[in-house]
């Protein structure tokens, strides 16, 4: 048996390593932690993530879709551009009474057979699709409460507070198992098969203990998926057969029980509950920008509505976690000292008179009066 565990136990690291990669598509968002609470964002790329068994991962999105109570504005993958943010001209309108259909195909919504939008979760892109197709058969002045409902919901802090909470003992039970299980693979098993410590550790009795650990940390995340997941099928039967034919995927079941479950709350308010305050003020600073830079993109006056409601629902999520205006519209300390403008987004720094960012096209900034130049494009 040692033999056959020597030769294998490479193959069972780098499988539960290579089950941690993850690849995060455009428009897509992963939260990811270590140890705790104390998530990381990750934007798009390949990223490690549930490499412990106490790591959490988290998947959500910013998806490029401003909804009115004539139809919806939306920057569809087959013409999105990759590297830069979005113009006005990049969405697409598409009035309410054009919309023949809007389907999930995966994790995919498809409009009219013809136009795609990639989400992260098959349960996120159902949600999104049946919304819109609620918004269908309602009236104008219907349309516009259901917006506005749909987006504080989305920012609902309370709920996402609820959601852990309630599943937090459950998840406590898998951490436990999953945590024993991870000592016995990849620290007890190689120190019983390379190491001196060979002599004294039985390598049937260590096999029977991790048996004992998987078998009910299986049963426990069958549980776990039913009572999260209820009537995501599909969802359930991918995570659980991965940990039936990978065993040691188990290990980090966690990560899979958690990354699919705030898929209908906006990715600010998901990274307003779980990440440390000084990462959320970067990030509400840079979606703050966003907000204004795109309110001002288009005439139409369905266009800024939407915009300026989430603005109110940022500046009241900053409320809520206690960080002023001011907090997150600090200009930065200059790096060099020749710079006189500077983007508030990238913080790219410029010495020579300029209206717009190269990288970003964002309206720059002086550093000394804070005044924006060049309000149009």
């Amino acid at each position: 048996m040692k033999y056959v565990l020597e030769v294998i136990f490479p193959y069972i690291f780098l499988l539960y390593v290579f089950d941690c990669i993850t690849y995060v598509k455009a428009r897509h968002v992963l939260l990811t932690a270590l140890i705790g609470k104390r998530f990381k964002l990750k934007r798009s790329g390949v990223h490690l993530a549930g490499l412990l068994p106490i790591s959490q991962t988290v998947i959500s999105h910013n998806l490029p879709i401003v909804y009115t109570p004539d139809g919806i504005y939306a920057v569809f993958d087959e013409s999105h551009t990759t590297g830069r943010i979005d113009k006005a001209e990049d969405f697409k309108f598409i009035k309410f009474k054009d919309l023949a259909s809007v389907e999930v195909q995966g994790k995919n919504i498809k409009f009219n057979n013809t136009h795609t939008i990639k989400t992260p979760s098959l349960p996120g892109a159902r949600f999104h699709a049946e919304f819109i197709n609620k918004l269908i058969l309602l009236s104008p002045a219907d349309r516009k409460e259901k917006i506005q409902a749909h987006l504080s919901d989305s920012y609902d802090l309370k709920a996402i507070r609820k959601i852990d909470t309630a599943n937090s003992k459950l998840l406590a039970v898998i951490k436990i198992l999953s945590s024993y299980l991870f000592g016995l693979v990849f620290l007890v098993l190689p120190a019983a098969l390379f190491s001196n410590l060979s002599g004294y550790i039985n390598l049937n009795a260590l096999v029977i203990c991790i048996l004992l650990i998987y078998f009910p940390l299986l049963l426990v995340s069958f549980v776990s998926f039913k009572k999260l997941y209820p009537s995501e099928k599909e969802i359930r039967s991918n995570a659980l057969l991965s940990i039936i034919f990978a065993p040691v995927n188990a290990i980090h079941v966690l990560g899979y029980l958690t990354r699919d479950l705030y898929f209908r709350f906006n990715y600010m308010a998901i990274a307003a509950y779980f990440m440390p305050q000084d990462s959320l003020k970067e990030l509400a600073r840079k979606e703050s920008i966003l907000i204004d830079y795109f309110e001002k993109e288009n005439d139409r006056q369905d266009w800024p509505e939407f915009w300026r409601l989430k603005k109110e629902l940022l500046q009241g999520l900053l409320v809520k976690c206690e960080i002023s205006p001011g907090e997150i519209s600090i200009p930065p300390e200059k790096q060099d000292q020749t710079a006189v403008y500077y983007c508030p987004f990238c913080m790219t720094e410029y010495s020579e008179k300029r209206h717009h960012c190269l990288d970003c096209e964002i309206a720059l900034k002086e550093f000394d009066t804070e005044c924006e130049i060049g309000a149009t494009h």
